[in-house]
């Protein structure tokens, strides 16, 4: 049954996958890929061969992940540094609160890492001259041959692709099974609208221990949720040709939802949830047991539960039969312009993407491989956990459509998001300035480029 699923997973992932964003990223943008078919059929360096020997030197490499991931990420680096001794890794990790300013400071002062994990924000990258084109490995350091075009064309702009993805993954909504077994209810089957859980937490709350609310606050932690919402609306916040759909009614609604659930102590209140930046297991007040269900990327689930006792599971996003849910870029791995060694960056990233090994100890962490063949062995081999994230995607694949382009300065936008977000929960504001005050900002995203 399990090669049976597996088979599927890379005909659905093959046939459906658009792109492979970073947590609170909107959407990489997608323009076609300039030779990227004939880079494919090019031969291909394997993992073991290229530069094995012949690259030498340091090369720093950085991440942002919780525990989980920094653990799997450094045994991974262990087992490279082994087939290629010549090669020194020197890894630099932290939580996603404090990533984005660091980097920005190690770039602007000509201290960037060589390998660089980023979301769907790399385009503000790319823009500041800060990466390098990976087009000139494929074929002979970074093969190319196993990676679903989709997410090769996700990383490329003006014909030069820039990252190699890492992993696809969706959002959905992680549950505290062990919280619904004890209060003896049975979360919405997949289809249910906003309104189906708006009642079911309702009926929720008063089955919980004392302190634990039914859903966290995701009204602006996670851009991409507000995306996902706007898209339901045939409002999209940014389309690929580069203009706004939405309206401040759009966002109005979308935080009138959150306001309600907050009045009716649904979700936790606005000073509790300031103190849980929700970018990962080591901020999430689903971890913390303060919530029985949270708004999650799919990758994050696993390295959820190992932060965790009780059990989790994933469901899909309120009415996902309007289809506006999407496969997102989970992160990529890119070269800084002023590495030193950049074939040696493109060794690692090869080997990190295409090695099976290397594979079976990431997971799905960082999302569902873009290698087929990586793909498929960690699908073999899936845990019952891991097996649920299969489910997820199994569930929502004939309600994905193609992923919006990334917002332009993306980051200002995500960080104003949740700052208006949190005004609105604090009373600082009533939803209709901040509907149009949201929309106005994206007005000015795009109006700067």
């Amino acid at each position: 049954m399990k090669k049976l699923f597996a088979l599927s997973m890379v005909i659905f992932l093959l046939v459906s996958v658009a792109a492979c964003g970073g947590a609170n990223n909107p959407p990489a943008a997608q323009q076609p890929a300039a030779d990227s078919g004939a880079a494919a059929e090019a031969p291909a360096a394997s993992a073991d061969e290229a530069g094995s020997g012949e690259i030498a030197g340091e090369l720093r490499i950085v991440w942002w992940g919780g525990d989980a991931r920094h653990e799997r990420t450094l045994e991974v680096i262990d087992m490279f540094e082994e087939k290629h001794p010549g090669i020194t890794m020197v890894p630099e990790y932290m939580g996603g609160d404090a990533y984005w300013d660091k980097l920005a400071t190690q770039v602007a002062g000509g201290n960037a890492p060589d390998v660089i994990q980023f979301g769907g924000n790399y385009p503000d990258y790319v823009g500041r001259d800060a990466l390098l084109p990976l087009n000139s490995f494929f074929g002979n350091i970074i093969d190319i041959s196993n990676i679903d075009q989709g997410v090769i064309d996700s990383a490329t702009m003006n014909g030069n692709t820039y990252g190699l993805c890492l992993g696809t993954n969706m959002l959905g909504i992680a549950y505290n099974q062990t919280m619904m077994n004890d209060a003896g209810v049975t979360v919405p089957a997949p289809g249910y609208t906003w309104e189906d859980i708006g009642a079911f937490m309702e009926d929720l709350a008063g089955k919980l221990p004392a302190g634990v609310f039914p859903m966290t606050d995701n009204s602006g932690n996670n851009s991409n949720y507000l995306g996902y919402y706007s898209r339901q609306q045939g409002q999209n916040i940014f389309t690929a040709e580069g203009v706004t759909k939405s309206t401040p009614e759009m966002f109005t609604n979308f935080f009138n939802i959150w306001a309600d659930w907050r009045a009716k102590s649904l979700i936790p209140s606005a000073e509790t949830s300031t103190e849980f930046r929700e970018d990962g297991a080591d901020s999430s007040t689903l971890v913390a047991g303060r919530v029985a269900m949270s708004l999650i990327y799919s990758n994050q689930l696993v390295g959820f539960q190992d932060a965790m006792q009780d059990e989790l599971s994933i469901m899909p996003l309120p009415d996902m039969n309007k289809n506006a849910a999407w496969i997102m870029p989970s992160q990529y791995f890119c070269i800084s312009k002023q590495s030193a060694l950049p074939e040696a960056a493109a060794t690692f990233i090869n080997f990190f993407v295409n090695d099976t090994d290397a594979g079976m100890i990431l997971g799905n962490d960082r999302g569902i491989s873009a290698s087929s063949i990586v793909r498929a062995a960690v699908a073999e081999n899936a845990t019952p956990l891991e097996q649920k994230i299969y489910d997820l995607y199994a569930v929502a694949a004939d309600h994905t459509t193609e992923m919006d382009p990334n917002v332009p300065n993306d980051q200002e936008f995500n960080d104003n998001f949740r700052r208006i977000s949190q005004e609105v929960a604090f009373g600082v504001k009533d939803t209709a300035t901040a509907g149009q005050e949201a929309f106005d900002m994206i007005n000015d995203m795009i109006a700067k480029g």
